[in-house]
This record gives structure tokens, sequence and C-alpha cells, in this order.
């Protein structure tokens, strides 16, 4: 991953340059979200630009996103070629994903690599929710506001995503299990604390499991941390590598998601409920909701890749933050790679002040189950070409626009070679409306969704029909 400064008088190199504000949440200060701030604004998102922040740039220069610490700013858009985008949107669609993504040529940074000769040009490049009854793009988009939920959007999962390893692990003989306690299993795997066999359900039984499991899996990692041997498993560093936990949770295509989870039964104490983060040496309290200090679970769906380093699309629950806790319009890319502090999980489990804390915490990579695969998210949209000539704003053409875009990602992107080919009278009817539209755009149609007009004609434009 490179890091470059916004070019500007004084400015270190490598500098870049963009021709349009950098658009983040920016943090608000807020006493009673428990760390004390917040990204919303009087219960909307606080949503703002900026010509002076850094830009993380992938190893290849394929795609670039704001560098924008979670915790301060968190990035509204990110940046890549129309062509590496369309590879990944080519995946995701494949995967069930309600999410595609498109580029403004308008709107662009340029940079040149180390050693290279020329300057990279990247666009812009904002969300699409195809789904139902949403189907807005760019600022709009919404997603589910806890971030389990958002993560199955992302990739396209129908279940909970399940742990993507090394080596077999036994991970629960139940289904429940491997979904409930999956991270619990290979933390026990690694460091022990309990006989390897399904978590017992009893609330005394389980609460026990979960620390003994959590106890020894803590003090293994803060002997990393304190470079010793760790007591429980002297091995921990080779066995983590080998089944890719923690640092080592690092993926390897494009609708793959990270999780990271905190190990340990919460207890009822006089100040508060509490957790023991054994792997930092403390304890995680809170008078009010020890949700507003602990993160219990994070996951986020990978929409990009580029060598080592990785573009995710996330959200989490706000409402620990402030008492509005909306999730309209509130997620944001992030960038990771294998450098120091790069990676997902120190990003995420290293303490931080000005954030909520893991408690001996467990990253890994996860993967889809039972992705639904291609599909019309609006029943019968195929034939709405029409809903463009009498849109009465800007939303109603966002709609019919997602509804076209669904409508040829079913035909690019199918497998079975009958389901290649669309009807060329009902594709040609696509391509006149957004033609007519782009010719005679109404005044209220804004940049983004003149953008994501060209996008869907493109789109529709390598769709295939039948040879005359």
């Amino acid at each position: 991953m490179h890091y470059f400064n916004a070019a500007a008088p004084g400015a270190f190199a490598p500098t870049y340059t963009s021709t349009s504000p950098l658009e983040a949440h920016a943090w608000v200060p807020d006493p009673a979200a428990g760390v004390g701030y917040t990204f919303l604004n009087a219960g909307a998102p606080n949503i703002v630009g900026s010509t002076t922040t850094g830009l993380r740039v992938s190893v290849n220069g394929r795609f670039a996103v704001e560098d924008s610490p979670v915790t301060r700013r968190q990035a509204k858009h990110f940046f890549a070629t129309a062509a590496t985008v369309a590879q990944w949107n080519r995946t995701l669609a494949r995967q069930g994903s309600i999410f595609q993504f498109f580029t403004d040529p308008a709107h662009t940074v340029t940079f040149t690599l180390p050693g290279a000769g020329a300057p990279t040009v990247l666009q812009r490049a904002h969300p699409a929710n195809l789904s139902a009854p949403v189907q807005r793009i760019g600022n709009e988009v919404t997603t589910t506001e806890n971030c389990n939920g958002t993560v199955l959007e992302v990739i396209g999962s129908g279940l909970q995503p399940t742990p993507r390893l090394g080596a077999a692990v036994f991970l629960g003989t139940t289904p429940a299990q491997r979904q409930t306690f999956f991270e619990y299993h290979v933390a026990n795997h690694l460091s022990g604390g309990v006989a390897a066999a399904d978590i017992p359900a009893a609330p005394a039984a389980l609460a026990a499991a979960q620390d003994a499991i959590a106890l020894n899996w803590g003090q293994d990692l803060a002997a990393l941390l304190a470079h010793a041997v760790p007591p429980h498993n002297a091995a921990l560093a080779g066995n983590a590598m080998t089944l890719g936990v923690n640092t080592f949770a690092r993926p390897t295509a494009v609708g793959q998601a990270l999780y990271t989870g905190s190990l340990g039964a919460r207890h009822a104490a006089a100040g508060g409920p509490q957790v023991q983060d054994h792997a930092n040496g403390r304890l995680l309290t809170d008078p009010v909701d020890l949700n507003r200090v602990l993160w219990g679970f994070h996951w986020a769906g990978v929409i990009g890749m580029d060598g080592t380093d990785y573009l995710t699309l996330e959200n989490y629950a706000r409402n620990g933050e402030n008492a509005f806790g909306q999730g309209a319009e509130l997620f944001y890319f992030n960038m990771y790679g294998t450098g120091v502090d790069e990676s997902w999980h120190e990003v995420w489990a290293t303490p931080n002040v000005l954030s909520k804390g893991f408690a001996n915490a467990i990253s890994l990579v996860v993967e889809a189950a039972n992705p639904p695969g291609l599909r019309y998210f609006v029943l019968g949209s195929k034939n709405n070409h029409g809903d463009l000539a009498v849109a009465a704003h800007d939303q109603h053409v966002q709609q019919a626009l997602c509804q076209g875009l669904n409508y040829a990602n079913v035909h690019r992107y199918a497998d079975a070679l009958p389901d290649q080919f669309a009807d060329r009278g009902r594709r040609n009817a696509w391509i006149d409306a957004i033609n007519a539209l782009l010719a005679a755009p109404p005044a209220w149609l804004t940049p983004t969704t003149t953008a994501f007009a060209q996008h869907v004609l493109n789109a529709l434009n390598h769709v295939t029909v039948p040879p005359l």
C-alpha cells in the first residue's frame, strides 16, 4: 500500500492531485456516545469534503481511497478505472450481491507510482444498491445498519458467512454451533481452554467455557505481543499463519469477507457489565451499556483486490454512538493491506482510546454461505424502461436505472448460454430510453445520476442479443 499527500505548497512527496474534494463521514463530539464521538449530526450523517486529506493507493495502483482513520473520517467513495470496477462487479453480481459500483470520469485523482514513468489517473467510484425497495446510488445508498447484515448484502451470502481456514478445524457438530461459536472453536483449537466439543448451552456452563477459552487465547496473544513464548501454545504464531488467523487473516478474492470477534462472557458488576481483555491486560466496562465501549464483532465484505491490498464496503450499528441510530447513508469504504498496521486485524483489534475496543480479539477470513447468485431484485422490472420517460425526480430515475442495470447484469453475467442472450427489442428499448434521458436531461438530474446512466448504458450495450 502506498500513501500520498495532497499536492499543496510545502507538501511532502509523494503527492496526488484531485479534481474534487474527497467526501467522508466526519466525527462530531458527543459525550453520550460512550467514546465521545458520533458520525451523526442532529440525527443525519455528517458528510464533509476535504482537499487536504491523504490518499491510500493499492500496491499496483488499481484503486485508491481516502486515508481515513475509521474513528475520525470514513470515506464515501473510492477511485479506480472502469475496467477494474467491471471485473469486481461481475464477481459480486454472480455471487448475489445487491451492490454494483460505477465510475464518474468527471472526478479523478492523479498520482505517480514509485518507479513509474507516467502518472496514473483513477476515476471516482460510487455504489449502487439494486435491491428493492431501496434502489439508490452514491451517498444516498442505504445499507443494513448492523455489520452482520451489511456483509450479507455486500458479498451476496444467503446465510451467515463461514470461516475460510487453511486447515481443518473442529467447529461444532451442528449448524448452530458452527454459526454461533465458530470463533470460540478456532481459538480453542489454537490455545485450548476446554475439551474439543460443542460449547455447552446451559448459561453457567456456557459462560465458563467462553471465559476459559478467552483466558487461554488472550494470555497467548499477550505473550506474542510481548515477544514471549505463549504459555498454552508455543507454536501459536505458526499455527495462526497456517489457519489464517488475526494478522494472517488475508482475503484472496473479491466476494470474501473479514470478521473480528471478542471472546469472553459478559458479567454483571457493581459498576456495570464487564468483559476481561486478557490480551491487552484491561477490563472493559461501562455503567450504561457495555456496547458503547466493546465491539462484540465486526464484519466487512471485500469488493476490490489488488495484490495483497483489499477494499471493503462497511457499516456498523450506530445506535451505540448516538440515540438516533439511523442506518441510512452511513456506509463507508476502507482499505487494508499487509504492511505494518495495515491489516484488518491491526486496524480493528488494536486498542484505541478514540473508539470502542475488542476483548481477546480473533480475526478470520470468511466466505459466502448459500449465495443466491444472479437474480432480479424487482420481479418484472426488465420491462420498466418506460419509467425513465415519466420519472418526476432524481430518485425515480435512479430506481429505473437500477432496474435497467439489473436486467443487463442478468444476461451479461449468466452462466448458461441461452440466458446470455437478451430480447433484442427489450434491450434496445432500454438503450433508447437512456439515450433520450441523456440527450435532454431534466434540470433536476444530478451529475452522479448522469454518470450512473452512462454506466448502465454501457452495460446494456454489452448485452448480447440473438443474431438477425
